[in-house]
C-alpha cells in the first residue's frame, strides 16, 4: 500500500494477488484529522465505489491498527464536505 498526496486527491495503491488498483481516498486534511496513518505494505481493507477505471473509497480499515475511517456516506457523498452538497457517485 502507498498513500500518495499531491496535486489531486490522495490515493492508495492496493495490490491483490498480481493485480494493482488505485483507490482514491478524499481530503488529506480529513484523513489526518481521522488519524489515518498507514504504513508501507500494511494490510488494508477497502470498501469502494467503482469510478471510471479507478475506485473511490467509502471506508478504509487498517486491521493492524484496529482503525476504520469512513470517507463517504451510503450515497457516495464525501463526509469531509459536510451536509449534502456532494452528489452521489455512480
Amino acid at each position: 500500500m502507498q498513500v500518495t498526496p499531491g496535486a489531486g486527491m490522495p490515493f492508495v495503491t492496493v495490490k491483490s494477488g498480481d493485480q494493482k488498483m488505485k483507490v482514491y481516498l478524499g481530503s488529506m486534511r480529513y484523513l489526518m484529522g481521522q488519524g489515518f496513518n498507514p504504513k508501507v505494505d500494511e494490510e488494508i481493507v477497502v470498501k469502494a465505489y467503482k469510478w471510471s477505471d479507478d475506485f473511490v473509497a467509502a471506508t478504509v480499515t487498517l486491521p493492524a491498527q484496529g482503525k476504520t475511517v469512513r470517507l463517504r456516506d451510503e450515497d457516495g457523498r464525501p463526509l469531509w464536505r459536510g451536509g449534502t452538497r456532494g452528489g452521489p457517485i455512480h
